[in-house]
Parts: structure tokens; C-alpha cells; sequence
């Protein structure tokens, strides 16, 4: 005896609950948990990185203090917004030092400090700029003395020289770098006061 068209509809849609029940107990309510579960191991992950956050904070403020240095000097030498804009620059202001011209404007993108080992430290920055100068060798060696007291922190890399008569050729690659702290005083851009007549052109 077959079915009527009634009942086979019938029979269609009990079959149709029966399915959306068991994928509901054994899939949805089952991952339903799990995402749950999930959400709760997230937010305590957000609250221990907050808590090794504000120890990180203290640490470093602990360690200032043993070298001596104050917050704002680290941050001359460290700037937590250091970009492009600014590492032209200082690459300006140190060319005008020795009196040479910048070879190359371009400037990378932001890149993340690599140690020998090859691991980033998530925190240190520099952008670099690859130049060629044409200056004599004694201020060659004071351009790496200079790293120590200049602001903002700076090296020097693959640098090669070659004679140029009384002067030599140095061809180089200059990092200017910064350090991620969301909490530190940023650096501000500082315009030459010109006074033209009575009136300052920048008032």
C-alpha cells in the first residue's frame, strides 16, 4: 500500500526535525560549548597579559632608575613614535654636523630589530637609510662616536670607504630606532622659530 502525498510530506518534515535535533545536540550545543569555553581562556589570557603588562612597566621603571636615566631621556633616545618623518630628519640634522649633503632621501618601511639568533624583539624598531658621503676619515670616526650621545639612538652598517683624494667615500646604511611603549611621552615635531620683520611666520 503506498503513501499518500499527504504523508509522505508528513513523513519528509518529521524526518527534517528529526536531523536539525541531532545536528543541534551533536554539533551546534557541542561547539556552542567549546566557543564558550573558548571566549572564557581568552579573557583570562587578556587579564594575565594586563596584569605581566603593568609588571613589565615596573620593571622597567626599576631598571631606569638603576641606570640612572629618566623617562624623558630614554625616550629622546628611544621614541615610541619614531617614523619616517622624523628619521629624515635627524638624518638631516647629522649630515649638517659634517657639513655633507644626504645622498638618498628614501627611507624604509618600519622594521622589527633582529638578534643574532634571528628572533625579533617585538618592541625595538628602526627604519634605515642607505647613504653615500663624501668626508674626511676623522669625522668618519666621530660619526660613530656620536652614537652615544645623539638623539635618537643610531648605528651604522656594511659600511665600506674608499680614497677620494684629500677625503674619503664612506658608503653605509644608518638605522635610526625607536621602542614600542604605549605609555611614554611621544615626540613632538619642533618648527625653527623665523622671525621675518615684527611678526613669526609660524604664529
Amino acid at each position: 500500500m503506498g503513501l499518500k502525498d499527504r504523508d509522505k510530506k508528513l513523513l519528509l518534515i518529521l524526518v527534517m526535525i528529526i536531523l536539525a535535533f541531532t545536528y543541534y545536540n551533536f554539533y551546534v550545543r557541542k561547539y556552542s560549548q567549546e566557543i564558550y569555553t573558548l571566549k572564557i581562556r581568552k579573557q583570562q589570557l587578556e587579564d594575565e597579559l594586563n596584569i605581566l603588562s603593568s609588571q613589565l612597566i615596573v620593571y622597567k621603571k626599576e631598571e631606569n632608575t638603576k641606570l640612572n636615566l629618566s623617562s624623558e631621556e630614554l625616550n629622546k633616545r628611544l621614541p615610541p613614535n619614531q617614523d619616517q618623518m622624523f628619521t629624515l630628519l635627524d638624518l638631516q640634522r647629522l649630515a649638517q654636523q659634517f657639513n655633507v649633503e644626504i645622498s638618498d632621501y628614501s627611507i624604509s618601511q618600519k622594521q622589527k630589530l633582529n638578534n643574532s639568533f634571528g628572533n625579533e624583539f617585538d618592541d625595538i624598531f628602526y627604519f634605515s637609510s642607505h647613504q653615500t658621503w663624501r668626508m674626511k676619515y676623522e669625522d668618519f670616526k666621530k660619526l660613530f662616536e656620536m652614537q652615544k650621545f645623539f638623539y635618537p639612538l643610531y648605528s651604522i652598517d656594511s659600511f665600506t670607504l674608499i680614497n677620494s683624494e684629500d677625503k674619503i667615500v664612506a658608503d653605509f646604511e644608518i638605522k635610526f630606532y625607536g621602542y614600542e611603549d604605549r605609555f611614554a611621552k611621544k615626540r613632538e615635531l619642533s618648527f625653527p622659530n623665523i622671525v621675518t620683520g615684527k611678526n613669526n611666520i609660524f604664529k
